[in-house]
């Protein structure tokens, strides 16, 4: 408190002092009136069980890399919170990361790859199969968080997922996530007609 460092500040700041405002957080320090009364930090600044712990040396190394910078961190704290949400490999096709991150398609991308390039994350790589049939729908990306000791400085070479045709991935034994193709339209309208 300012009130108690007032007499070891040099004179011209102590009689500097403005009528200042300080914003307080209502519920950041305390759930209500009650908890402040008998100073009870119990508000949502202690309220830790859907946080993510992202260690400081993750931070140090994302700005230490001009390559990965704000929005490489920024990502991978996503992936991190995500994989603590899902209980370890968070799953998603790029089209669903760009509308949950905000990044753009292209970037993302980009960012994706330096981060596995600089050992910070897994990718598992899967095929994708573009104008895939509808009804049919294949395993998305995986992702993984590693921990800040696992980082390298240097660039590896990454791998790329494979694109191939839908009967190029049959061949080859790619199985379907669902295959839900045997349903016909006349069902879809059946299902539609269903009370909930």
């Amino acid at each position: 408190m300012f009130s108690e460092i007032r007499g070891v500040l040099p004179e011209e700041i102590r009689n500097n002092v403005r009528a200042r405002k300080i914003n307080f957080p209502i519920r950041g320090i305390y759930y209500d009136e009650e908890c402040e009364r008998e100073n009870i930090e119990n508000g949502y600044f202690y309220i830790t069980a859907n946080t993510t712990e992202i260690h400081i040396n993750t931070f140090i190394f994302c700005m230490k890399h001009s390559d990965i910078g704000v929005v490489g961190f920024y990502l991978y704290s996503f992936f991190k919170s995500m994989n603590g949400y899902f209980g370890g490999e968070y799953n998603s096709p790029i089209e669903q990361l760009v509308v949950n991150t905000g990044i753009k398609s292209t970037k993302l991308s980009e960012v994706i790859k330096t981060l596995e390039a600089h050992n910070m994350i897994t990718n598992s790589h899967n095929t994708f199969v573009p104008g895939l049939s509808k009804g049919k729908t294949i395993p998305a990306n995986g992702y993984r968080t590693l921990d800040s000791s696992q980082f390298t400085d240097s660039r590896r070479e990454v791998d790329v997922r494979k694109v191939m045709s839908q009967a190029t991935y049959e061949k080859t034994g790619g199985k379907y996530l669902y295959d839900d193709s045997s349903i016909e339209d006349d069902d879809d309208d059946e299902m539609n007609d269903l009370p909930f």
